[in-house]
């Protein structure tokens, strides 16, 4: 049997239609086919717990780990009391600062800095740089100070409730650049 088309789109679409319907018969039937349940039950899988008859015929010997000759320790590093080896520093530049918070806007970082003021009087909080001048604004605990004073300085202030986060840094002025 042969039947004509007026168009080959007209073919090609019957073609189309005919493999779509196909594709959707064969997966009704799969899916149909999963959905009924086996006459067979299945039977979960025991474990095997006899033992091994090879097991009970080795003799194990007991075994003793040997003692090795212990490497000697390093030698100590200079005495230093513990507080003023965390501090030592061979930096003797005075442009370090304690920074307690970083912030996008200058405003921000001023009411922070505010805020730390009113909480700690004795607190020299300043904001870095000045207003307009950068893209990050830090509310600066102290500046201009050694490696080692900072340390001290940020160890004291986080002791004493300023925020655990607060870090040292060294701080470089840029020419040209806000």
């Amino acid at each position: 049997m042969t039947l004509a088309f007026k168009s080959p789109a007209a073919r090609n679409w019957l073609i189309g239609a005919g493999i779509l319907a196909l594709v959707f018969i064969v997966a009704a039937e799969r899916g149909l086919r999963r959905n009924i349940p086996d006459s067979k039950p299945q039977r979960a899988a025991v474990p095997d717990f006899r033992p091994s008859p090879i097991a009970e015929t080795i003799q194990t010997t007991e075994r003793h780990r040997i003692a090795t000759k212990a490497e000697e320790p390093p030698p100590p590093p200079p005495h230093l009391p513990e507080a003023q080896a965390r501090y030592n520093s061979t930096d003797r530049a005075t442009d370090w600062a304690v920074i307690a918070a970083t912030y996008y806007s200058w405003e921000s970082a001023q009411r922070r800095a505010d805020s730390l003021k009113s909480h700690w009087p004795d607190c020299e909080c300043t904001v870095y740089p000045p207003q307009g001048e950068g893209t990050r604004y830090y509310v600066l605990v102290g500046e201009g100070l050694k490696r080692n004073d900072a340390d001290r300085l940020r160890d004291r202030g986080t002791a004493a409730g300023l925020p655990p986060d607060t870090y040292v840094s060294k701080l470089i002025q840029r020419t040209g650049q806000p």
